[in-house]
């Protein structure tokens, strides 16, 4: 029997050692993405590259789902067959395990109901669509957009209007307000007052000299709750291409208001009747609403029937510095075409006066309006009253040096007189009450400085809410009709513009809706500043986006105003600070030490403690020399200079007037009561 020959190696022993190293790397790669292939929830970061660990989930999900005809997408299912059963994981509601860079897919989802406004019903298609298709999404479009909720958009003729409603926003700050358990809603509640403004954002011509839309804002806000957040109540894009198209824009609101006059809503059990108190506006605004000329028309005071005088060679339309005839609610029923009125309004409609109801607001007429113009004047205008470089050097230094001790209680920092083209409407206002008296002083000639202090004394009168009742409007009044007429005086007839004239009716407002502070756009700055920004930053900025923010920005104050407790005043914080009526703080520091007496006289305060019987109590000192810089024929509103500290007094709380704004000048220091904000 013959045997065969066996094959005889020819390889090297270090080959065959290489090679068999070689089968056995590889052997064990496939083991370890076997075990990974059984076990994908597992990290393997130590073992094999990130990316690659990455593309190997990637592939076999998308083996599971669209080759694999055995597996189906379900959370809990299993390929039966040949081998062992395999646990499927469906995918997951995130592409940011796989691209991390990449938005969510949620994201994406809300990024398309916001761009393109899909209906509910669409909407929910396509996501039972994704959901046969193995991907793990929610059943219905509120699950999707959590924080994002659907208001109305409304298409008009010459743009859009988002509508976000009045009842809405108000239960849901009747609703928080009653979890919070506020004193401000008790049984004996039944009527809510509510505060109405609307104003205009202009857009700014783009490269190629093309408009984007103007945006017209309508908020709300219940001045009857204390620190009560505003609301928006509609958002409209859009051209103007007359005046009158604000009765489209305006028909929403119309129609609600409609039927809060003829009925009540009901919150918690209880009902509650809406009543509006005012409206208040931008000059422009005004006109829109109403449906009269406008401001810088011929006829384009809304308060009396003096006509205007077009200056051509300024560019603006001049007033008389006198009132004529007043308008009065009833012009506005039977809206005779006279020039001022255009058309009729649809708010006429309703049982609130069109005039009497409506206010412009000051935050627009003086502080962006007069203040404006005649810091202008002071910089460009004729040299006997023009401020030179070296003293409005010497203002910018001073702001600056005031802004290091300015109270808690204002918001920001003066900016200087080189930032003047980003000065805001609480720049000037905070200019016109605080600092301009102190920066003008012996930089503008005595006769233009007690000029500016006529406007000064006159709107501090028309603001303060501790002198409403004590002057009057008709002190205010006075004031600033004297300062209209020195206007024309020591600068120009032909100046006087809308906003000036309009400073002959600041007495009418006030004795209609009270004091100016009250009834103010300053009180709705919460929302109104975070829309302005907004639509400034892109013009073109779409409502879904606005609607998204102002969601989000209203839940937002509702659980701030749900977290803040509510507490009395007078009361003692836990630092041991005091905290007075109108949120005012004052505390042993400067610069929040100081107050005015109802003697008038100015106290600092150097401890705060509470006595056995629980009454609060302040040791200090008080001002035994003062001198009156300024001051109105009545009232608190004046400026005082102050030294010479007396010896330790003891001071209770209802000795205290207000709290006293202070700063240091090269005469010493001065003293100014604090407004309400």
């Amino acid at each position: 029997m013959s045997h065969e020959k066996s094959p005889i190696c020819t390889m090297k022993r270090s080959d065959f050692s290489r090679k068999v190293s070689k089968k056995l790397k590889k052997m064990a790669k496939l083991n370890l993405m076997h075990i990974f292939n059984e076990n994908v929830t597992k990290p393997f970061a130590n073992c094999m590259g990130r990316n690659e660990i990455i593309e190997i989930h990637r592939n076999k999900i998308k083996a599971e789902y669209h080759q694999s005809p055995g597996f189906l997408g379900t959370n809990k299912m299993t390929r039966t067959g040949a081998g062992n059963s395999i646990q499927v994981r469906r995918i997951e509601f995130s592409s940011k395990e796989f691209s991390p860079n990449k938005p969510s897919l949620r994201e994406q989802l809300k990024e398309f109901t916001q761009k393109h406004n899909p209906s509910s019903d669409m909407f929910e298609d396509m996501l039972q669509i994704m959901q046969s298709n193995g991907v793990n999404v929610p059943k219905n479009i509120d699950t999707t957009v959590e924080s994002l909720k659907k208001y109305e958009i409304i298409q008009m003729s010459f743009g859009q209007y988002l509508n976000f409603g009045i009842t809405k926003n108000v239960e849901s700050i009747i609703k928080t307000l009653m979890k919070k358990k506020s004193k401000f809603l008790n049984n004996t509640v039944k009527e809510l007052v509510l505060d109405m403004a609307i104003y205009m954002i202009k857009s700014k011509p783009d490269e190629n000299n093309q408009k984007p839309p103007h945006h017209l804002v309508i908020l709300g806000r219940l001045p009857c709750i204390n620190n009560a957040d505003t609301f928006v109540v509609g958002i409209y894009k859009g051209h103007f291409p007359t005046l009158l198209i604000g009765n489209q824009i305006l028909k929403p609101l119309n129609d609600e208001l409609a039927f809060l006059e003829k009925n009540e809503i009901q919150i918690e059990a209880r009902n509650f009747k809406i009543e509006i108190n005012s409206f208040i506006v931008d000059p422009v605004a005004n006109s829109i609403a109403t449906c009269t000329a406008l401001p810088d028309s011929v006829s384009g005071c809304s308060r009396c029937n003096k006509p205007g005088t077009l200056q051509f060679t300024l560019g603006i339309t001049s007033y008389p510095p006198n009132v004529g005839f007043y308008r009065y609610d009833e012009d506005f029923k039977c809206c005779v075409l006279n020039g001022h009125h255009i058309g009729i309004p649809i708010m006429n409609e309703r049982s609130f006066g069109l005039k009497s109801r409506f206010v412009v607001d000051y935050k627009y007429l003086v502080c962006e309006g007069v203040l404006k113009q005649m810091m202008k004047l002071w910089m460009k205008g004729r040299l006997d009253y023009r401020l030179n470089n070296k003293s409005l050097r010497k203002m910018s230094a001073e702001l600056l040096l005031i802004g290091k001790s300015i109270p808690k209680e204002f918001r920001h920092k003066p900016k200087t007189m080189d930032e003047l083209d980003d000065w805001t409407s609480y720049d000037w206002r905070q200019f016109l009450f605080y600092y301009g008296p102190v920066v003008l002083k012996n930089r503008l000639s005595p006769v233009y400085y007690k000029h500016f202090l006529y406007l000064h004394l006159g709107m501090r009168l028309s603001c303060s809410l501790t002198d409403f009742r004590e002057c009057g409007a008709f002190i205010a009044g006075q004031l600033l009709q004297y300062f209209v007429t020195e206007f024309c005086r020591i600068y120009s007839t032909e100046l006087v513009d809308y906003n000036i004239h309009n400073l002959l009716h600041i007495e009418d407002f006030v004795h209609f809706r009270g004091a100016l502070d009250k009834v103010c756009g300053f009180k709705f700055d919460k929302q109104y500043e975070l829309l302005e920004r907004l639509i400034k930053e892109d013009y073109d900025i779409c409502l879904q986006s606005l609607e998204k923010h102002v969601a989000e920005n209203t839940k937002n104050c509702l659980e701030n105003e749900l977290n803040d407790p509510e507490l009395n005043f007078p009361r003692l914080t836990s630092n041991g600070s005091l905290v007075i009526e109108n949120n005012h703080t004052i505390t042993i520091a400067e610069p929040d030490n100081h107050v005015f007496l109802k003697d008038m006289s100015v106290f600092k305060v150097e401890q705060i403690f509470k006595e056995d019987d629980g009454e609060v109590v302040l040791i200090g000192r008080s001002y035994e020399k003062t001198k009156e810089q300024f001051a109105a024929s009545t009232g608190c509103q004046k400026m005082l200079k102050i030294w010479e500290l007396s010896d330790i007094k003891t001071l209770k709380i209802k000795e205290i007037l207000v709290k006293a704004f202070t700063v240091n000048t090269t005469e010493g220091l001065m003293a100014l009561p604090l407004l309400s904000f």
